[in-house]
């Protein structure tokens, strides 16, 4: 997981800078690229817990946490990456 980690933050910078490239304001692809971070971590923090322990991780409660928050980010994440 701390793998993950490591290359999503190395994600977010690249996805912020090819916002700015694209001549969206800096503040703004920063944002965009936490989020991604957070859409990205929270999806592989899902599928590790579901290889660890499936029986008692893949329930819904677990799964519908974790989804909503990289639906939520994933949201953000374009939203913010527009303006």
């Amino acid at each position: 997981m701390l793998v993950l980690v490591i290359a999503f933050f190395f994600a977010k910078g690249a996805y912020a800078n090819l916002l700015v490239r694209q001549r969206v304001a800096p503040s703004s692809a920063n944002a965009a690229g936490w989020w991604l971070f957070v859409l990205l971590t929270s999806l592989a923090t899902c599928g590790v817990l579901a290889v660890v322990d499936q029986v008692r991780f893949m329930t819904p409660i677990y799964l519908a946490s974790f989804l909503g928050v990289a639906l939520l980010a994933l949201i953000l994440m374009l939203v913010t990456g527009r303006r």
